[in-house]
């Protein structure tokens, strides 16, 4: 496995949970685009998901 694969949970539930894509707010991003808009939750900045692939990058550029 790789380090990514290590520390982020990839299976597709998990990215449908992460994400909220059960929940039925989408006919909205038909409207203007949906790029920049921070209501939706896949344009949200997880800050501590940031911080572990930087230190995951850092880590095994060694």
């Amino acid at each position: 496995m790789t380090p990514i694969e290590n520390n982020l949970d990839l299976r597709p539930s998990s990215i449908i949970g992460r994400l909220q894509l059960r929940n039925p707010i989408y006919a909205s991003t038909t409207n203007y685009g949906h790029f920049g808009n921070s209501c939706f939750s896949w344009e949200q900045i997880d800050d501590t998901l940031i911080k572990s692939l930087k230190q995951l990058l850092v880590k095994h550029m060694v």
